[in-house]
């Protein structure tokens, strides 16, 4: 209780706001949380947000515990979030991370046309969702559980006005492969989640 203590007041104190950092269209980052990397990370569980970026956007990323693997594929602003949470799913710390993704000299008239048809192909982005729960609490239990058994669960917010109801969504990964998609909805249903695959912008 005395080490947590200490951990909140080293957060809390060193958390400081959001630059832009400059990065380049089709190169991969590492995204890391900021004065994180003297504790053990076997203490916490790192839950973090989907990038969100321009419109007609789908940046590629992978999830690895304290860390994000991030390659922005088009021109425009991208935002990520951190929510830190203890063992005993208290969250101590939230970071954001804030991006301007810009072509290169490097990338020619001709790999600027086939970035662009790629993403004008991608007509349709799938997302696998397991749950809808009433309370925050409840779909982070969840989201967690999918990390653990090695998936790249997330939690969304999502408001129905015709019935003024708000629920939290669980749902894993953004899939412009159908078949990909389906494959992974197999692995989920094989080890007993009720999962569906749903358009990433359907409620």
């Amino acid at each position: 209780m005395i080490r947590i203590s200490i951990l909140l007041i080293f957060f809390f104190s060193c958390r400081t706001e959001p630059i832009i950092q400059e990065i380049d269209v089709g190169k991969t980052i590492k995204i890391a949380p900021s004065n994180f990397s003297q504790i053990d990370n076997n203490d916490f569980n790192f839950l973090w947000s989907s990038p969100l970026g321009p419109v007609d956007s789908n940046p590629i990323y992978q999830i690895e515990k304290d860390k994000m693997l991030f390659t922005p594929d088009k021109e425009g602003d991208y935002e990520v979030t951190l929510t830190i949470e203890s063992i005993s799913h208290n969250s101590i710390y939230e970071e954001t991370f804030l991006f301007n993704a810009k072509l290169t000299n490097a990338l020619t008239a001709n790999q600027t046309k086939t970035s662009e048809k790629t993403v004008i192909d991608k007509n349709i982005i799938y997302t696998l969702q397991v749950a809808a729960w009433p309370t925050l609490e409840d779909a982070r239990k969840q989201q967690i559980k999918l990390r653990e058994d090695g998936f790249d669960a997330y939690t969304q917010q999502v408001y129905f006005k015709e019935t003024d109801k708000l629920l939290w969504r669980v749902r894993v990964g953004n899939f412009s492969d159908y078949q990909i998609a389906t494959s992974i909805k197999k692995n989920l249903k094989s080890i007993g989640y009720d999962v569906w695959l749903t358009p990433l912008d359907e409620k």
